[in-house]
């Protein structure tokens, strides 16, 4: 990254590749919370980057916003192997009914 830190919320939905609003719902839905200026426009520093990593990375995981959030707000190693067999669980399921509809298919 080029730019200095802290950077404005333009500057940050570019490099994470969202738009504006996707970064203000983070925030009105506590995933994020940028400091502000005296001129009220967001800044975004060490603190929000590493924040804003762990969500894009979880969602690239498919995780909720609401596993998300929860995993933020307790930050701890049991909290981390809940989610992560929760997750584990999901994709079990979701391959089960990938199996089923390629059985099904394969049976035509």
């Amino acid at each position: 990254m080029s730019e200095k830190l802290p950077l404005n919320i333009k500057q940050t939905a570019q490099l994470y590749g969202v738009s504006s609003d996707t970064l203000r719902y983070y925030e009105s839905v506590g995933l994020i919370a940028p400091r502000r200026e005296r001129n009220s426009y967001r800044v975004y520093g060490e603190v929000e980057f590493a924040r804003l990593n762990i969500v894009m990375s979880m969602l690239e995981m498919n995780f909720t916003l609401s596993d998300i959030r929860d995993y933020l707000s307790s930050h701890s190693l049991e909290k981390t192997i809940e989610l992560f067999n929760k997750e584990m669980d999901r994709i079990d399921e979701t391959m089960g009914k990938l199996s089923l509809r390629r059985r099904k298919i394969n049976s035509v």
